[in-house]
């Protein structure tokens, strides 16, 4: 009977504490803390928040937090009571501090995990998901079970203030107009709206029962009319009134307000309607149009720091302002890959003048991204803290693919360049033309490839003047060249141990072979690492200036001992002149010339990769040229590539084989010239404009009797592609009754994967 007795008593007083337990509770997570509840260090630690539901107080010593379930009691509280109704915020730093705050011996995981509060038994228990930076996952209220993701976190106080915004959709393509629900948690809030890239407050516009979200491009032109260059004349290309109807999206910012109080953050999406399909990445930029367009200080504007008298170095782009920003980009196939806000401002040197300007973009964990989690360029990181949307505008030849076209020339080789794509732009819901998609090469870019930390990079410029880190290792390197003849061999492996002859060696040939214009007494930096054996490498970029004066000797051009022209002065030439005073340093030069003349800079290649960005740029180029009137027109941009760039390519390796026989005085070096490549595909689409019913008549010599075309609309997308046969006459009749009056876009490849690509124009 006693012992009954004492069973009943235990499960009594088992099932009071337990009961009590459930007095104190988990009441509100955050686990990616970057802007919010500062510890007593100043630091944005994670933190737990519990909460005494009770009328009781309660003495916290008893219970335990975890996050581990193979030990409920990881973490012990402190001698502490806590009053009723009464929150208390833990922070989950991992220091186990409990004076003057509390800190667990744990930290939570950015990924999502389960949290446990125990008390002998667990009596609470929450499973976390992964979170954005400073939101929390917390009860819609404190005596309720429903457990919600909310906005604003409310660390010490009720989580009844703070909102969640439910979409019906999120940034997307769409294929047609829809009406866009939000439900919110709380009753009694106003959701106000933006169109324009300005954060919305209670002054914007009211979102009611739905929003439509739809094809914007029928309005008026807006931003596209602000002319973004000045009147004058500047070094690349001038602002010019668009077309009318130029591509608009739906870019919207949303937030809550709770009376006069802000209760949900600012959300940001891009709704994109008959854009599916586009073969480029595309991304989606948000910024304040005053922080635009402003003349006080809008960084995409002349405005009140544009001087007449120094057209290309005046003007507020030159500013470095960095603004908010908050940008969608989506992948080839419509895929939204990062959502993010971000810090941007304008780069570059005289691109800053030209109508469309580069940007480039940062991760700032106070505005919510500590880095971008994604694969921005294709085969390169998953992991960047900056990027850059470069302008096509600085090409020389006028053809936007310059720069892009020669990093694919140089993949595999021995340099520090970066990977492209191109990438179509819409700022604040207008199409902004086409630009390209890339790593910023500075120590960003090194930090990420070579895994290093910021503070062991040096970067120096042409100048050998310091940009990052010192320059003591290579002005000591320069000296000892002044001093000792690098003919001995001695002297040249002194030297070869501070820089990376073989990757030294390929960034010469490239800039060399390529013909850089604007090289090497510009757009020319250097770098080394502080770790042990580390060797200075240049850094290959800026290639704008390439594809001109096919014939030039650039091996006597970086040679020359007493050139006054500021891009060969004599400090420019002195490093490549004293390494070829080194025989086997001579040999490795000229033997590796030889072989990337065979691979690399053969004309196959170089034309196969000038075939590859026609292909992923001629179903953009008549929408870009709407918008900027530039580069040209479809059929003339063709022309003017084949007429530009054909001959350098075709031409060039022959070129050099004879300049590299006759600067070093050697014979029959083994590269092949025996003929040109064959011409691109051409054709006519006769009659043109025409009902649908047309013929296509080669006008080339081409590889077998079939053909494929692939007919694109306006937009970029694919509608129509086959499989034809070439008579022998070399005309092919086609009839589609099925097209509206209105542009396409016809292209035909040939068994060799020549290619070219026409307008057509429908008129019924």
């Amino acid at each position: 009977m006693f012992l009954l007795k004492t069973i009943f008593i235990t499960i009594i007083l088992f099932l009071t504490v337990n009961l009590k337990s459930q007095d104190l509770q988990i009441n509100e997570v955050v686990n990616k803390n970057y802007n919010g509840l500062q510890s007593f260090e100043g630091e944005t630690e994670d933190w737990i928040e519990v909460y005494n539901s009770s009328t009781d107080t309660i003495e916290l010593h008893n219970y335990y937090l975890s996050d581990k379930k193979s030990n409920f009691n990881l973490w012990q509280f402190p001698n502490k009571k806590l009053a009723p109704d009464s929150f208390l915020v833990i922070f989950a730093s991992g220091e186990n501090i409990t004076i003057p705050e509390f800190h667990t011996n744990f930290s939570l995981k950015a990924e999502g995990e389960i949290i446990y509060l125990s008390s002998n038994v667990v009596v609470d228990s929450v499973i976390i998901p992964s979170l954005k930076a400073d939101y929390s996952f917390g009860r819609i209220s404190e005596n309720n079970y429903n457990w919600k993701v909310l906005d604003v976190p409310s660390p010490a106080l009720s989580n009844v203030n703070s909102n969640s915004l439910a979409f019906s959709a999120v940034s997307g393509f769409f294929d047609k107009y829809f009406y866009l629900k939000i439900n919110s948690l709380r009753e009694n809030t106003i959701i106000y709206y933006t169109l324009n890239g300005n954060d919305p407050n209670e002054s914007s516009h009211v979102f009611n029962d739905s929003l439509l979200i739809e094809d914007r491009t029928y309005l008026e032109n807006s931003i596209s009319m602000i002319k973004t260059t000045p009147d004058d004349t500047v070094y690349y290309h001038n602002w010019k009134e668009p077309e009318p109807n130029v591509k608009k999206i739906n870019s919207i910012k949303f937030v809550s307000y709770s009376g006069s109080e802000i209760s949900s953050k600012i959300h940001t999406f891009n709704y994109l309607i008959g854009e599916q399909n586009s073969a480029l990445k595309t991304i989606c930029i948000t910024i304040d149009s005053l922080d635009l367009f402003s003349e006080v200080d809008g960084v995409y504007v002349p405005g009140n720091d544009y001087n007449a008298n120094n057209i290309n170095g005046s003007g507020n782009y030159y500013s470095n302002k960095r603004v908010k920003t908050h940008f969608s980009l989506f992948d080839e196939n419509s895929k939204e890959i990062l959502n993010e806000n971000a810090q941007a401002r304008i780069m570059g040197n005289a691109t800053r003048a030209t109508a469309q300007k580069s940007f480039k973009f940062y991760a700032k964990k106070e505005f919510g991204a500590k880095e971008f989690n994604a694969e921005i360029v294709k085969d390169s990181f998953l992991e960047y803290n900056s990027f850059v949307l470069r302008s096509t505008q600085g090409s020389r030849l006028n053809c936007m693919i310059t720069d892009d076209l020669t990093m694919d020339l140089v993949e595999g080789l021995d340099i520090d360049f970066t990977k492209t794509s191109f990438c179509r732009v819409f700022l604040n819901g207008t199409f902004w033309g086409v630009q390209s998609l890339r790593n910023d090469l500075s120590d960003d870019f090194l930090q990420s490839k070579y895994n290093l930390e910021k503070e062991d990079i040096n970067i120096i410029d042409f100048n050998f003047e310091t940009l990052l880190g010192n320059n003591n290792s290579f002005l000591n390197l320069i000296d000892f060249i002044k001093t000792n003849d690098l003919s001995y061999d001695q002297n040249y492996d002194r030297v070869a141990s501070e820089l990376d002859i073989n990757s030294y060696i390929d960034y010469q040939i490239a800039e060399m072979f390529l013909n850089n214009s604007d090289w090497p007494g510009n757009n020319s930096k250097l770098w080394k690492s502080n770790k042990e054996n580390s060797r200075w490498r240049f850094l290959f970029y800026d290639l704008d200036g390439i594809f001109i004066e096919g014939d030039k000797n650039m091996l006597k051009f970086c040679t020359a001992e007493n050139s006054e022209n500021w891009r060969n002065l004599p400090k420019f030439t002195f490093l490549l002149r004293n390494l070829l005073k080194n025989k086997p340093f001579e040999n490795q030069f000229i033997k590796r010339y030889v072989t990337l003349l065979a691979e690399n800079f053969s004309t196959e290649n170089t034309i196969n990769y000038l075939i590859k960005n026609i292909d992923e740029l001629s179903p953009s180029v008549q929408e870009n040229y709407n918008k900027w009137v530039y580069p040209k027109p479809i059929e003339e941009w063709i022309n003017r590539i084949e007429d530009k760039f054909v001959p350098f390519l075709t031409e060039r390796p022959c070129v050099v084989k004879e300049q590299l026989e006759s600067f070093f005085n050697v014979s029959s070096l083994e590269v092949d010239c025996s003929g040109k490549i064959k011409e691109l595909l051409k054709f006519k689409i006769v009659p043109n404009p025409n009902s649908g019913t047309f013929k296509l008549v080669i006008d080339s010599k081409i590889s077998g009797i079939k053909l494929k075309y692939e007919l694109y609309d306006y937009k970029g997308q694919i509608i129509k592609q086959d499989v034809v046969l070439l008579s022998f006459d070399g005309v092919c009749s086609f009839e589609f009754d099925d097209l509206l009056n209105g542009i396409y876009f016809f292209k035909v490849i040939d068994s060799n994967n020549f290619h070219r690509t026409e307008k057509l124009i429908i008129q019924q």
